[in-house]
Formats: structure tokens, sequence, C-alpha cells
């Protein structure tokens, strides 16, 4: 069961290969009209003109809230594609920031970076995204590319920004840079520039957990009594921080502040995250108890998303990038084969299905699809490259695979009853067991894929 908790937390699916075979009459219907609506994807970098994504732009419309699936961490094409198409949005369709699958504390050294208060690149990449995803090209690529053009905005123009929308410390913390104490470490570091007496007593509260908080899987050794008692100083530091709002932004800013009382909020999404954990528990132990914090998981990360929508003017729109179980707008299952390989059957409740809930028609989500290719744990130099062989027959990319283009995207709303109907019902993908038009409006495909390390 460990090895599936680390699938779960890094979205690195094995597949294993078969024939692709799909009813000849389905496929013709779908290549029909797949030859006259799909799009070719034709850029390979940030470098590349927009023009081939304009259509993309028509079928969101004007959604203010843009959400790109990812299927496989570590893919090179799929992270090229988002950048470039984050490109498209804020050059052409005046967006203003991406939102990530990264915890929220962290972001903020991202965003401290793209916006101009820190200059140092490494540190920010290091520190601001979780599960080392500072090792992906792709992710160095966008900030690297935002900062640039909030550099070359006119003073006072309103800068793009980054922010994540993850439980902060990715916890357990397994092979996080910054774990699952960190943004209690934030906040104690803000109030004591703030608040020093205040520092001090919550200090004195809560340092001796941190520790564990920072080992991860040892929270299963604190008592009922322990873990209420940090529950409860979270809660007293929430209320300290929002009450003081006035004398903490005089000391510092707005912008310290709200990032201080996120922070804060974020130190109870993660102590959420580890409530569901059970008492004595060890890594050795069952691990039926992740199911229920994968499902907080998905809830912070839209109740993230409207802290973000906070900070922003209220017509600005933003992009939203997570992997397929987070996007879909629908719950669904895991697919039939991880079941088989030992996976529990759940039912998940993602990010998107709240979005859609709540933001309605402004929110227009990217199902991405992959055929075959190599991925790699860059943050493991010496792991050797993973083959991810070709769809199985009965997932749903197979269906995309038989295609003539190699990388494509198409607007899944507009397809013919038939490929309409077979697209509604609920099938295999490499991560999930869903219903590609029940869950997406739009599909993009990449038939081969490499992988995305620095």
């Amino acid at each position: 069961m460990r090895v599936n908790v680390l699938l779960i937390l890094t979205g690195l699916v094995f597949s294993v290969s078969a024939q692709a075979q799909t009813d000849s009459d389905l496929i013709e219907a779908f290549a029909d009209w797949a030859g006259t609506s799909a799009f070719e994807v034709k850029g390979s970098s940030l470098d590349d003109p927009n023009y081939d994504l304009e259509p993309i732009g028509e079928m969101i419309g004007d959604a203010r809230i843009v959400g790109l699936s990812e299927s496989l961490h570590s893919a090179a094409e799929p992270v090229v594609f988002r950048n470039r198409l984050f490109k498209y949005l804020v050059e052409e369709l005046d967006f203003k920031a991406i939102v990530i699958e990264s915890g929220v504390t962290e972001s903020k050294a991202l965003n401290d970076y793209v916006i101009g208060i820190e200059n140092n690149l490494e540190n920010s990449l290091l520190e601001g995204l979780s599960n080392r995803f500072d090792q992906f090209q792709g992710n160095r690529s966008l900030i690297e590319w935002i900062r640039e053009y909030n550099d070359s905005l006119p003073i006072g123009q309103q800068k793009v920004q980054v922010f994540g929308m993850d439980v902060s410390g990715s916890p357990p913390g397994i092979i996080a840079t910054r774990k699952p104490d960190a943004p209690l470490r934030d906040v104690l570091v803000y109030l004591n520039g703030v608040d020093a007496d205040s520092a001090e007593e919550f200090r004195q509260r809560i340092e001796p957990l941190l520790p564990i908080l920072a080992s991860g899987n040892d929270y299963g050794a604190l008592s009922q009594l322990q873990r209420d008692r940090l529950t409860a100083t979270i809660e007293d530091v929430i209320s300290l921080i929002q009450r003081s709002k006035l004398d903490y932004v005089a000391a510092t800013s707005e912008y310290s502040y709200l990032w201080a009382e996120r922070t804060a909020i974020a130190a109870g999404q993660t102590d959420s995250w580890f409530r569901r954990m059970p008492l004595e528990w060890t890594p050795s132990g069952d691990y039926t108890w992740t199911e229920k914090s994968q499902n907080i998981r998905d809830r912070v990360m839209v109740d993230n998303l409207d802290w973000v929508l906070g900070q922003l003017n209220q017509t600005d729109r933003v992009f939203v990038f997570a992997s397929v179980n987070h996007i879909a707008s629908e719950q669904h299952e895991y697919p039939n084969y991880l079941i088989d390989q030992g996976q529990r059957q759940q039912t998940l409740t993602p990010f998107g299905y709240y979005a859609r809930a709540r933001y309605g028609e402004n929110f227009v989500n990217i199902l991405n699809l992959v055929g075959s290719g190599e991925i790699k744990m860059c943050f493991r130099p010496e792991s050797a490259p993973i083959p991810m062989e070709a769809p199985h027959a009965d997932w749903i990319e197979n269906m995309f695979h038989e295609h003539s283009l190699d990388e494509y995207f198409i607007d899944m709303r507009v397809s013919p009853e038939s490929v309409s109907d077979w697209l509604s019902e609920r099938r295999d993908q490499r991560n999930a067991r869903i219903s590609a038009l029940g869950s997406f409006d739009i599909a993009y495909y990449v038939k081969e894929f490499t992988y995305d390390c620095l």
C-alpha cells in the first residue's frame, strides 16, 4: 500500500500495453468529426507564435476560470502546452494569474519572484513548488516567462501572479522540500516581526510539535490530547491574525498581511489532512484513512482558489493547472486496472466538482490525454526513465489515439451524437474512471511524450 500512496502523491500512474481495439463505426464517426473539428498544436516552445491556439480562445468564451488537467507529472509536451496556453491567455485574453497544484504557502516564494519582490530564481523554485516540481524544466520556463513579462510592463500596470492551491507541506511530506511544518514556521516568522510577545506565546505552544509535523508519518504518535491542542493553537493563531489586521497591516503591508493570514489558514488545512490519520498509526499500517485526506485536499484547493480570486479584481481571469484527478468536474473512481493492482475502490470528489458547483459556466476545463512515452522521477537523478506504453483498448485515450494528428485539441461539447454518447459513458483512462464529456469540456491529446527533467 505504501507504493499506492506514493502514486497518489506524485500523480505518476503506471500502465501496461494493450492492442488498440474500438468499434470500427465509432472510430469512423470520431475520425470524421475530428477531421473537421480538431486543431493541431504546432508550437513547441514559448518562443513560438500563438496563432495555433486562437481556436481555444473561442472554445473557452468568457469563462473567468480555465482549468487544464495534466495526465502525468513529468511529461514534457503537456507542460509546454500549458506554458504556451497561459502565455496566449495573458497576451490575448488578459488573464492575470495562474494557479497550480502546489502548496499555497510555498507559492508565495514564486509570487514574490514573478512580481519582483525577490530576485533569486533558484531559491524561489526550490521553496515555491511542492513535491520537487522545481526539477521540471517546464516549471522553470513558466516562472522565468512570467517574470520577464511583468518586467516588460509599464510602471503601475497590474502584474501577472502565480499561486498554489494545494495543501501546504505536501503531507506527509515524503519528497517535499518544505515539509508540513512550513506554514506554522512561516506564521511564527511573520508574528515575530509584528507582535513578538504573541509570537513567543505561540512558539512555546507549538514548537515541540513542529519536528513531528516535519517528519509527517510520526503524526500517528501524537495522542488525541496533543492533536486537539495543536488544532486549537492553530485556530487561536488564525483568530489573532484576523482580529489584529489593522495593526499588522500598519506594521508591514497589505500584501504581507494577506499572505500571513492565508498561511495560518493553510496550517489549519494541513492539520485537517493529518487528523484523518488514526491514533498510533505507522507507515506499515492500513492506508484507508488517506481516502478521506484525499477528498479534504480537493476541497482545500477550491477554497484556496476562492482566496486567490479575492486577491484579484472582480473581472480578472485565472488559469488553473492540476492533475486530471483534480480538474475533473464530476465525482469519479480510480480506473479498473489500478484497482486490479490493489488500489482501493473509492469515490473521489475532485476540485473541479466544487468549482463547477460554485462557478458554473465561469469554469471551463480541459482534459489532457496522452498516448505513450517516458516519464521520470526528476528529483531522483539516478532513477531510470519509466516507459508508459500505449493506452489499453478500452481506455478513453484509445479513441483519441486513432486520429492522425500527433498533438491536438478539440471541443467535446460539439461532438456528433454517436461520439457524444460514447464520450459521456464512464470509462477508464490512465488516472481515473470518468465520463470524458461529463467531467470536461475540451480535450487535448498528445500521441507521444518525453520526460521533462532539468
